[in-house]
């Protein structure tokens, strides 16, 4: 991995610049997961499967290949998650009435309580942000990396 720059990205060259801003992402990224991962931890409950658990409890039931579509990764692996979700009875199936054969996944109440523990604890993540970053700032932020990722 590269040395962060010690000179504003405008003063050096664009191939320069687009590394920094690329290794400032990564970082962002594995800086954002490892709060996750330590806060869900606390909770017994593993970053996948707390994600699911925000999906499911944001918008309600959904089958597996929806579930991995919204997470952007594969029906496999998260059907893994669901096996391990209704193992620890956070979730059960309920019939899907547009597909027989793709059931519906469903918060059990444990797993609300659950889902809704794990948000308190993200809220409090936006509420640090949010304190430290005016909304043009964020917007501007959002802008740019939606454009860079529908680039890639």
């Amino acid at each position: 991995m590269q040395q962060p720059f010690s000179q504003p990205p405008s003063a050096r060259s664009s191939a320069a610049a687009i590394d920094f801003f690329f290794n400032q992402v990564s970082g962002l990224a594995k800086a954002a997961r490892d709060y996750s991962y330590g806060s869900h931890r606390l909770k017994g409950v593993p970053v996948g499967i707390a994600a699911v658990l925000q999906l499911l409890l944001q918008g309600g039931p959904r089958s597996v290949p929806n579930i991995g579509r919204a997470r952007s990764t594969t029906r496999q692996n998260t059907q893994i998650l669901v096996n391990r979700m209704l193992e620890e009875k956070w979730v059960e199936l309920v019939t899907n009435p547009a597909h027989k054969r793709s059931a519906l996944v469903q918060l059990t109440e444990e797993g609300r309580q659950l889902a809704q523990s794990v948000a308190e604890r993200e809220a409090e993540l936006h509420r640090l942000v949010s304190t430290q970053l005016s909304a043009d700032e964020l917007e501007a932020a959002i802008a740019l990396l939606v454009r860079l990722r529908d680039l890639l």
